[in-house]
């Protein structure tokens, strides 16, 4: 589906049922978006594990990333948790778990790393912001 140019965009980024790697989105291209928010929905996760999130911008030249959400709250319980990436925010608030006050990148993604080696099941779903 092609949307019109300065329209919010929803896609779900992944589905992970019963992984105990570390998982990473596709790179992801952002056209026409300033920011994001991100949403991660932990359906079932084992006994005393984290979850680190980290939401990375890619550089096409020297083929690296960067940290533009290090290491976002650790996710520890069965819960959703939300992130903010966009200029100028302010701190969080309002069921904002964490902000990172940055534009989004033209090209980017989400790798989300355990702290152990249990059993993950989750959801990440990504609203783009005009």
């Amino acid at each position: 589906m092609t949307l019109p140019q300065g329209v919010n965009e929803q896609k779900t980024l992944m589905q992970v049922v019963a992984e105990a790697t570390a998982q990473t989105s596709k790179l992801q291209t952002n056209f026409h978006h300033r920011g994001a928010y991100i949403f991660i929905n932990i359906v079932t996760r084992p006994a005393a594990e984290t979850l680190l999130p980290q939401v990375r911008g890619y550089n096409p030249l020297s083929d690296e990333y960067w940290n533009i959400l290090l290491e976002g709250s650790a996710i520890g319980a069965a819960v959703n948790t939300v992130y903010l990436i966009y200029p100028g925010v302010g701190s969080a608030a309002d069921g904002i778990d964490q902000v990172a006050p940055f534009p989004l990148p033209f090209q980017w993604d989400i790798t989300m790393p355990p702290s152990a080696s249990g059993n993950w099941t989750y959801d990440v779903m990504v609203h783009m912001l005009k």
